[in-house]
């Protein structure tokens, strides 16, 4: 064991206050509206406030985003919306005190829906935040978030509330509440006044930590307050070092309405009469595995087998999907690993359903199929590694083909170098239509100098029909203030006509009080 020493006294930080003001100016286009070039100018301000040692509060008016990184596009080939990761810095700080209620399935609390319409930002008025611990055993966090009205949206204000008190040796009880509130609505607006959702979480830890348990009770309010509107779920995990197993079993009520979660699985759209329809629903979610250490072997460190099912019923008991892997994944001792899976799903169609735009929906009823795949992944310590995945097999009434790759090389200490492809080849009969879609994404991230970076991400997704360009070079001139220009651009894939397209340029400046 070494030490560290020190040759000076480290002096403590007298500051318990820091503003970060902004001001951004950009230029841009709309092409597809036909709208002339216009400038904006945005300024604001953040400010910290650290109360006590572990309680911080975040305030922030006329937040800019311009210079967050742009989503990871993903190709969807399911029914349902899909699960894109926060960016914005003044919702990752303490996240995890908002976001770590429900289930992998249901998230009551998802702080996208705030600022956020549609992947297109919503202008924030203002907001505050206030997190961290109040004692040794109890993490709070409130959080008020002010939205300005736009041309389709009304103004809203968002507000949650989270308790964590720890109980016995490494249990907790949560409780939390979230809601939305209109403050300022247009005329034509049909959403309700108001969304609410509240519930109380219990995690049970064992001392040795090998069991985890879950009880978790959740409750949505509307204007019209229907009947069926609660979340109900227990969970029950064991992990030793070379067995796991564990079962979800949860209840969505139809009317479990939460503007603030994220719930895709209560949402089924039906292409025949152009209207999305809720269903409520139970899932049972059982999985099992071992990991077995092969000493002996030079070239393998584990196997782990493992099985995972997820099933859905109707909240009258009527089947609605059903989802069995078995797989098994070998782990190299160079850090290399390979994924093997076969996979059977059977699905009952709820309502007609379009899988490709603009062809004939599928018909209900019930779909058998089954689906291969392989994934293998390279030495990640190495200067050039990769993943490749392939994946072969049934798709409703007809047949999938995916194609998976993702290159990263590093040029330390200067630059690493990526890009990744994905395509998918679905044939369908022919009266429900086929499609190839790729999604390839090249990045690169440069270090021009030790405070100046570089990055830029194209991605072209046939599935959106569009190719983006974002590129963005932040200049770090004082600690923790930077400057940044960013250039976005968004064509259509065929034609490469100019959907639109715009610069920013913003300074920011870090300030201890």
């Amino acid at each position: 064991m070494g030490s560290l020493v020190w040759t000076e006294k480290i002096t403590p930080v007298k500051s318990r206050a820091t503003l970060i003001p902004y001001a951004a100016s950009g230029f841009g286009r709309n092409h597809e509206d036909e709208e002339k070039a216009k400038g904006t100018f945005n300024a604001g301000l953040d400010a910290k406030v650290m109360l006590t040692s572990s309680l911080n509060l975040d305030l922030t008016f006329r937040p800019d985003f311009s210079n967050v990184d742009v989503d990871q596009q993903m190709t969807n080939v399911t029914r349902y919306s899909l699960l894109f990761p926060e960016r914005r810095n003044f919702f990752l700080e303490n996240a995890d005190l908002f976001a770590n209620y429900g289930s992998w399935l249901v998230k009551p609390f998802f702080s996208r829906r705030i600022g956020l319409y549609d992947g297109d930002p919503v202008p924030i008025v203002a907001g505050g935040r206030l997190s961290g611990n109040v004692t040794k055993g109890l993490r709070i966090g409130l959080m008020d978030i002010q939205t300005e009205a736009t041309d389709s949206l009304s103004a809203n204000n968002y507000m949650v509330a989270a308790f964590q008190q720890r109980v016995l040796s490494r249990s907790s009880v949560k409780i939390f509440a979230a809601n939305r509130q209109t403050t300022r609505k247009l005329e034509g607006d049909d959403e309700a006044d108001y969304n609410r959702t509240y519930g109380a979480e219990f995690q049970y830890v064992s001392k040795d930590g090998k069991w985890n348990a879950y009880l978790r009770g959740h409750r949505a309010e509307t204007p019209d307050r229907p009947d069926d509107r609660s979340y109900m779920s227990t969970q029950v995990n064991y992990q030793s070092p070379d067995f796991y197993t564990g079962l979800l079993a949860e209840r969505t009520g139809e009317n479990y309405v939460n503007d603030l979660g994220f719930v895709p699985k209560l949402y089924n759209y039906d292409a025949a009469a152009d209207t999305t329809v809720r269903i409520g629903h139970y899932t049972i979610n059982p999985w099992f595995g071992y990991l077995i250490y092969t000493r002996k072997s030079k070239t393998i460190n584990m196997l782990e087998p493992n099985t995972w099912s997820v099933i859905n019923y109707r909240s009258n008991g009527a089947f609605l999907e059903r989802y069995t892997s078995v797989n098994l994944t070998i782990y190299f001792k160079d850090t290399r690993n390979l994924f093997i899976d076969a996979s059977n799903n059977e699905v009952e169609l709820p309502c007609a359903t379009e899988l490709i735009d603009d062809e004939k929906p599928l018909p209900t009823g019930r779909y058998r199929f089954t689906q291969y795949s392989v994934k293998y992944t390279t030495d990640t310590r190495k200067v050039l590694n990769a993943e490749l995945s392939f994946s072969y097999g049934g798709f409703y009434s007809g047949n999938r083909t995916q194609f998976g790759a993702v290159v990263n090389v590093r040029r330390q200490p200067w630059g690493k170098f990526g890009v990744s492809y994905m395509q998918n080849n679905i044939t369908l009969p022919s009266e429900h239509g086929e499609a190839r879609w790729l999604l390839i994404g090249p990045r690169a991230e440069v270090s021009l100098r030790n405070n100046i970076w570089w990055t830029t991400f194209i991605q072209y997704n046939t599935q959106e029909e569009n190719l983006s360009v974002n590129s963005r070079l932040q200049w770090r001139y004082r600690p923790m203030s930077d400057f940044f220009v960013v250039y976005s651009d968004n064509y259509t894939d065929s034609t490469m006509k100019v959907k639109n397209r715009g610069v920013v340029v913003k300074f920011t400046y870090w300030l201890n009080l």
